[in-house]
């Protein structure tokens, strides 16, 4: 049998899709823009409702999205869903399964939850898992706001985007870890020769917090001495950028709180983002 107009048609869509993330993958360098870039571009192939990529926690059954592509009057899932309020699918997905299905109301793994489907304009879905070292740990999904048929060479297509995706994903990620090792390795390198002529503690310290803080892009990089009481502390030196104020001074450690007091007592870092 010769190949008919629709297939043919089907095959250039097809085509132009994956020539569309090929362009998306040499003009982006951040993983999470080419994700939503990847979704975009199936969201608008298929002319679906939303199509996104989240990151999974299989033991909270749970899904984050920080972004995802939403056709004109859908909103955005942005944020975290929990899986067992839509159905037991993620059972499908802990096997690593990829998830189909037309209707929610129809189907057996989501028939008891299909008006939340519903509400969330996803009667109609395709959860492509996304695998790294052996295990799940994203998601590809596409959705739809009503019923809808999904084709065996469709469900494929998703596949082949996912896996594109994932591998340059994982290219950019080792990319990135090399640059920040080798920044890494030349600050220790600029560290260890300008301390180097110093010729007592504190002159050490105005280098470091001095390299520190210019390295890591801050306001105020500083250095303290603990009292025997293990609360007051004098931060006898530091580096400020322009435009921001000294904070040399003597403290007490309660005064930031009970974080603070807990983590350092224990003698673990605090870090407030």
């Amino acid at each position: 049998m010769g190949v008919t107009s629709r297939e043919r048609s089907s095959e250039v869509q097809r085509f132009q899709l994956l020539a569309g993330l090929g362009d998306r993958i040499r003009e982006i360098d951040d993983p999470a823009e080419l994700a939503f870039a990847a979704a975009e571009l199936l969201g608008k192939h298929f002319g679906i409702s939303r199509a996104g990529y989240g990151t999974i926690d299989l033991e909270k059954e749970t899904i984050v999205i920080d972004r995802d592509w939403n056709a004109p009057g859908i909103r955005s899932l942005a944020g975290t869903l929990n899986f067992r309020d839509y159905g037991s699918y993620v059972d499908d997905l802990k096997r690593g399964e990829t998830v189909v299905f037309e209707n929610a109301e129809t189907d057996p793994r989501t028939h008891d939850h299909a008006e939340a489907l519903k509400a969330i304009s996803a009667q109609s879905v395709i959860n492509m898992p996304v695998t790294e070292r052996g295990g799940l740990v994203a998601l590809l999904y596409l959705n739809h706001s009503e019923p809808r048929h999904w084709t065996p060479a469709e469900v494929a297509l998703v596949s082949e985007v996912a896996d594109r995706t994932r591998t340059a994903i994982e290219r950019l990620r080792a990319e990135k870890a090399l640059r920040e090792n080798a920044e890494r390795l030349a600050f220790l390198d600029r560290l260890g020769r300008e301390i180097s002529p110093a010729t007592d503690a504190d002159a050490v310290m105005e280098v470091t917090t001095r390299l520190l803080g210019e390295h890591l892009g801050v306001s105020i990089c500083a250095y303290a001495d603990m009292e025997p009481d293990q609360d007051h502390f004098t931060i006898r030196g530091d580096w400020s950028a322009p435009g921001s104020p000294s904070i040399r001074g003597y403290y007490s450690l309660a005064d930031f709180g009970r974080l603070a007091v807990g983590n350092l007592t224990a003698n673990r870092p605090l870090v407030i983002n």
